[in-house]
């Protein structure tokens, strides 16, 4: 019978798959104590049968291998294998999972329109459609740009990662939005000739805002800011 010591790696392995499958790992961070370790004992405990599965079958199939477990050190923890087992399949099986997910935005908004905020639920919005968002800071200083990453929490964001387009600012008596710089020109000239930006990347561009320095976030669609603009009236 297993005792204390070889069930601790199951649990391990449990708590690690959980927090790690996108599936999961949103869940988790949703979870309190109590019961995010009734989940990942229970994910444990369907990793050691499958850690015991596999082990009797490598027994039967394998018995060379067999014999080099019976005359390693380890043969006098009868339970010891099947644990660890356990515990590395826990590590591993997450980041495979991962691979095969083919719905992860899908799930990322999903999450959060159940478990976040307003903010949570637009970013994931214009990450999940490619929509633009128009982030103004406190300072005045507004971003334009895509999303390119998600929090991987139900915890309010700290930071928002977006790829720039255009940046500019909001006049301090109208807070009408006066766009100074586009990026996209840059973009196509860094894609156009490489050999005279070597080692820069589109990727350099891309911003980090913390969220205690935005004032506002929206979607932003430039047809509707030029109607706006020969409106005369831009927000």
């Amino acid at each position: 019978m297993l005792g204390l010591n070889e069930l601790f790696l199951p649990l391990l392995g449990g708590y690690i798959l959980v927090t790690q499958w996108f599936v999961t790992r949103y869940l988790a961070r949703q979870w309190s104590g109590y019961r995010l370790f009734f989940n990942s004992a229970i994910a444990g405990i369907v990793l050691l049968a499958v850690a015991i599965f596999l082990a009797q079958s490598i027994k039967l199939a394998f018995p060379p291998i067999q014999q080099l477990l019976d005359a390693s050190p380890l043969s006098s923890y009868p339970y010891l294998n099947v644990s660890l087992l356990a515990f590395l399949l826990g590590s591993v099986c997450g980041r495979i999972l991962n691979v095969f997910q083919t719905d992860k935005e899908s799930l990322a908004i999903d999450y959060a329109r159940k478990f976040g905020g307003p903010l949570q639920v637009l970013l994931a919005k214009a990450f999940i459609e490619t929509k633009q968002v128009s982030i103004t800071l406190r300072s005045g200083k507004v971003y334009i740009g895509f999303v390119t990453k998600l929090n991987d929490s139900q915890d309010q964001e700290e930071f928002i990662l977006i790829w720039p387009q255009f940046s500019g600012y909001r006049k301090v008596e109208t807070k009408q939005l006066e766009i100074t710089t586009e990026y996209t020109s840059v973009y196509k000239q860094i894609e156009e000739n490489p050999e005279q930006f070597e080692g820069i990347s589109i990727d350099d561009f891309q911003v980090v805002l913390p969220t205690s320095e935005i004032e506002s976030v929206s979607i932003y669609d430039k047809r509707v800011f030029d109607s706006f603009l020969n409106k005369g009236d831009i927000s």
